[in-house]
């Protein structure tokens, strides 16, 4: 308080003194509730965008997902080249059939050989498929061809089947990519928009954003036992802002503005041009199909309810008291709590199954070992890995493989007693932790308890 005031006070009615104070505790009060307010609905809005992001990452992973599986199914089915074959195979394909994001899919045979070409036309005569025999493009002095076999879910599909796409630089660089890779791949922006004008994208807006999902078709080389070759690709057009619209979290009561980029290029945005310039919180980032996303929120449907603070300032001087303690001391303790409640649980255990990991089961272990009150009694720790885990990521996915790893983890812990622990100690490696053991044959015992309980099947989700 300023020299100059004080002598005001001193001559001023008791009265006014409390007025002034009291307004200015309102005020003081006003400014804090007006900041938890901010805070709240940072908190809010931050939990929306977590969960659009969250959903939003799902689709993507889901229909790369979805893509596998019909590859997979696509090549090994003995009847997949037939026409009707193919279109059985697809007319079950639930993005297709159930949602508008995924517009229509191509099948394209890689010709490598006179005698790929012969089997190729061999069988299109049995079908009498004349359209493409009649329209059929493929040359040998530009092998390996890429002819466009079969097509659900785009008009004027007849007039499009025959065409050799080899000459498309971006065909080409993707027969290359997925060569080399085990899953379906992403192509994105301009690659999306050559690739699907040369087999029949629907004439609609040519600036929609969307991606191309390829999956490799692969058959075993004759005469070896593990050499494979990709014999054809499937491709299909993902339209991302209906993979937007079809969000659960998206709707007009929860309005949120989120942003999509593939490899640093924005593909699909709920972003005005006015709220680009505010992004709010942090990326997501994630890798799939050869491809790092990123979904940026913005601060657009971030609203704050100020009336709270508006009736602190009018009701005056306990209210303003009461409205300034909150308002220091609640915002730093709750931000304060859950940042290390955060950071001490995730530094401890394993994102997939919740269990300990590494850096857990050494602090856990450390404390079974420290807390023993008789030296006679036993500690045990007992090691477990997954044979031919890489058999089921190979053969049905990583999402299997990781369902398989958490199907283990909810095993292991229906299993353990009050004092136990069991952790992932990395890859495919578990760890239990029994203590209070008075002999050998107690930890044999709890041996036997793991073997009994996965002598029962693992049946996964699909």
């Amino acid at each position: 308080m300023s020299r100059d005031a004080q002598p005001w006070i001193g001559r001023a009615p008791l009265a006014v003194v409390v007025v002034v104070l009291g307004i200015a505790l309102s005020i003081f009060a006003w400014r804090g509730l007006r900041s938890v307010e901010s805070t709240e609905a940072d908190i809010a809005y931050e939990r929306l965008l977590l969960a659009q992001s969250s959903e939003l990452r799902s689709e993507i992973q889901g229909y790369l997902d979805a893509m596998d599986g019909l590859g997979a199914a696509l090549a090994g089915s003995s009847d997949t080249p037939s026409i009707r074959g193919f279109e059985n195979q697809v007319s079950g394909f639930a993005p297709l059939v159930d949602r508008q994001a995924l517009s229509g899919v191509a099948l394209v045979e890689i010709v490598a050989t006179d005698s790929d070409e012969q089997a190729m036309l061999g069988r299109e005569r049995l079908y009498e498929n004349t359209s493409f025999l009649d329209q059929y493009q493929g040359e040998s002095s530009r092998r390996p061809n890429a002819i466009l076999t079969r097509l659900v879910g785009v008009d004027g599909t007849a007039g499009l089947l025959g065409r050799d796409l080899s000459g498309n630089p971006d065909v080409k660089e993707l027969m290359i990519t997925s060569a080399y890779s085990d899953r379906t791949v992403v192509a994105t922006s301009d690659v999306a928009a050559s690739v699907f004008e040369q087999i029949g994208a629907e004439p609609g807006d040519p600036d929609r954003p969307g991606v191309i999902l390829v999956a490799p078709l692969r058959e075993r080389v004759a005469g070896s036992e593990e050499d494979e070759r990709v014999v054809a690709l499937l491709i299909g057009r993902l339209y991302l802002d209906q993979v937007f619209a079809d969000m659960d979290s998206i709707d007009a009561e929860h309005t949120v503005a989120i942003e999509l980029s593939a490899d640093q290029v924005t593909l699909a945005s709920t972003v005005p041009v006015e709220f680009q310039d505010e992004p709010f919180g942090q990326p997501v980032v994630f890798t799939e199909g050869d491809v790092t996303w990123t979904i940026q929120g913005f601060a657009m449907g971030r609203n704050v309810d100020h009336r709270g603070s508006w009736v602190a300032l009018i009701t005056g001087f306990v209210l303003a008291i009461t409205g300034g303690l909150f308002s220091t001391s609640a915002r730093r303790h709750a931000i304060t709590l859950g940042r290390l409640e955060r950071s001490e649980f995730d530094a401890r255990h394993d994102a997939l199954t919740g269990l300990y990991n590494r850096a857990g089961l050494t602090h856990e272990l450390d404390a079974r070992l420290a807390d023993r009150r008789e030296p006679d009694t036993l500690v045990a720790v007992l090691f477990l890995d997954l044979d031919r885990l890489k058999v089921v990521n190979d053969s049905i996915g990583h999402s299997a493989g990781d369902e398989v790893l958490v199907h283990v983890a909810r095993r292991l812990e229906s299993i353990t007693r009050a004092d136990d622990i069991v952790g992932r100690f990395g890859g495919d490696e578990f760890v239990m932790v029994a203590s209070g053991l008075s002999s050998v044959a107690d930890v044999e015992a709890v041996a036997d308890r793991i073997f009994e309980a996965f002598r029962q099947p693992a049946v996964l989700s699909d």
